[in-house]
């Protein structure tokens, strides 16, 4: 199998990860917007909370975490070019020799994608989460003098930030591994070989 001539694999390996960096910042904007949403609703009610004020005012290190590892994705929406090549990195050694070796079923694509959307995520939420609160936590940045009592616990913060980054990462790495599959066909490709080779021996 590894002889094998393989159509569209190089495509699937450059094309598959890019799309689930970028997927990165779209699910985390739908998911900050999600939360001015029901935040919305609150507000309707008459029981209107910020979400953000609320984590600072009870040191909730737990939900800070939880927003922090959103807005990371939101910016990672922009800086999808500066992550990518550490993503593909990763992305080609894991789903590139599959199909070299006969692999062709799904669930192995969408596992791997998985396995490295979940790093990924969880990676840079839990690296990153610390200077952004920090910088919001910044009386003279936030141009708020009460921001100079919040205090985070670091262990609940960085938690909270990597599971919510790895749950999202996870998501999104499967949908890149569907979509490394679909452009690949592997199942199409090792079966059409297969045929190929059973007709010499007719």
């Amino acid at each position: 199998m590894t002889g094998m001539k393989l159509k569209r694999n190089k495509i699937a390996i450059v094309v598959s990860p890019l799309i689930g960096c970028i997927l990165v910042g779209i699910v985390g904007t739908v998911c900050l917007i999600l939360t001015a949403f029901f935040d919305g609703i609150f507000l309707f009610s008459g029981e209107h909370y910020d979400l953000f004020e609320r984590a600072r005012n009870t040191n909730d290190s737990v939900l800070m975490g939880l927003i922090g590892t959103f807005s990371g994705m939101v910016l990672a929406l922009f800086l999808f070019f500066l992550f990518y090549p550490f993503v593909l990195a990763v992305w080609a050694p894991l789903l590139g020799p599959l199909p070299h070796k006969g692999v062709s079923r799904l669930q192995v694509y969408a596992w791997r994608g998985s396995l490295v959307g979940a790093l990924y995520c969880c990676l840079v939420a839990s690296v990153m989460i610390h200077p952004w609160v920090t910088l919001m936590s910044d009386p003279g940045f936030m141009d708020d003098p009460a921001m100079a009592s919040v205090r985070f616990d670091r262990l609940p913060l960085t938690l909270s930030a990597s599971m919510t980054g790895a749950a999202c990462g996870a998501a999104i790495g499967m949908i890149a591994g569907w979509l490394h599959w679909m452009i690949l066909r592997p199942d199409q490709q090792l079966g059409a070989d297969k045929l190929e080779a059973a007709s010499v021996f007719d």
